[in-house]
């Protein structure tokens, strides 16, 4: 039974694991001696003294290292290491990763690519999206959408489009609710009443929550009740901006000491650091400051997406090594 080749095969990991099967066959261990005798053509089911004296080279343990490994040679081990995505950063959104890890994954759908044509045209489709899967890619929601629209015989200037199009709203989106943030930070420091909070937050998410709020739900109890069965960092709009109110509830009624209960149930790290502030008394020029500057930055998550997609076109495109680099360095 073949061995199952790792999600992430390096080359230089598998050449060094054929040089240590060499060396401990040169130290004399039985164990190196049986693979090789298993999986070596001229020397199958030879006995281990044969095995030692028959001056297998550096190559041929190579040989026995891709067999171990189900492939027929060292050449197609090599082949199947070097069109691997890199899995790790692929399973996480776009949005966080950084250029570096944006022009790996790309580069390993360019070394997908080239194993079975020039492009994805030249493969097409189907051919690409069973090599796809052949490979057990796993990635993020964000990341998966690009990849499937290729498998999908999509244009790749137009994934590139659609690329920069979604990176646009995910910065817009973050930006907005940021902004509810610095709003609702204010308002709690200040101890406003909670629909008013409410309205305030509704001129910037269209949250549709201006006179709906019922005072009853802020209290702590039911906030950690809420955040318990729908953490801060998942709510939508709307939901965040009654999550707000509840806590300009909680101030209001019970002063800014009470948001110490709720600090470990708000997981949301714009939200948590704007009521640390506000714990800590910190001036509230400097805590608007800090949650605008994090407002503004918001258009950094778009970056990533722009670079995914021009990377990611010039991959489909066939290009490799310093050309994909240009593309997503045009960018940078």
């Amino acid at each position: 039974m073949s061995r199952p080749l790792p999600s992430q095969p390096n080359l230089r990991h598998l050449k060094n694991e054929a040089k240590k099967l060499h060396r401990d066959l040169e130290n004399g261990a039985a164990d190196a001696a049986s693979r090789i005798a298993a999986h070596l053509p001229r020397l199958t089911g030879a006995a281990v003294p044969a095995v030692r004296a028959a001056n297998v080279t550096l190559q041929e343990t190579q040989h026995v290292l891709a067999r171990e490994y189900g492939f027929a040679t060292w050449a197609d081990l090599a082949a199947a290491a070097a069109s691997r995505i890199d899995l790790e950063p692929a399973r996480r959104p776009l949005e966080q990763l950084s250029t570096d890890e944006v022009r790996g994954i790309c580069h390993g759908v360019s070394r997908l690519v080239k194993a079975h044509g020039d492009s994805v045209a030249t493969i097409g489709p189907g051919d690409f999206y069973r090599a796809l899967e052949g490979m057990g890619l796993q990635t993020s929601p964000s990341v998966r959408e690009f990849v499937n629209l290729a498998a999908d015989g999509v244009e790749p200037e137009v994934i590139c489009r659609l690329a920069r199009n979604r990176g646009d709203t995910v910065a817009r989106n973050l930006e907005i609710r940021r902004r509810l943030v610095l709003e609702g930070v204010d308002a709690i420091g200040q101890g406003q009443d909670p629909r008013f909070v409410l309205h305030r937050l509704d001129t910037v998410g269209n949250t549709g929550h201006p006179t709906r709020y019922r005072e009853p739900e802020g209290t702590v109890a039911q906030l950690c009740a809420r955040l318990a069965q729908t953490p801060a960092a998942e709510l939508h709009h709307d939901e965040l901006a009654v999550v707000l109110a509840d806590l300009a509830c909680i101030v209001r009624n019970h002063g800014v000491a009470a948001l110490a209960e709720v600090m470990d149930a708000v997981n949301d790290e714009d939200v948590h650091a704007g009521l640390q502030m506000v714990l800590d008394k910190v001036d509230p020029v400097v805590i608007s400051a800090e949650l605008e500057r994090r407002a503004r930055d918001s258009q950094q998550v778009r970056h990533p997406f722009v670079c995914f997609g021009e990377g990611l076109a010039a991959a489909l495109e066939g290009k490799t090594g310093a050309d994909l680099d240009a593309a997503v360095e045009a960018v940078v």
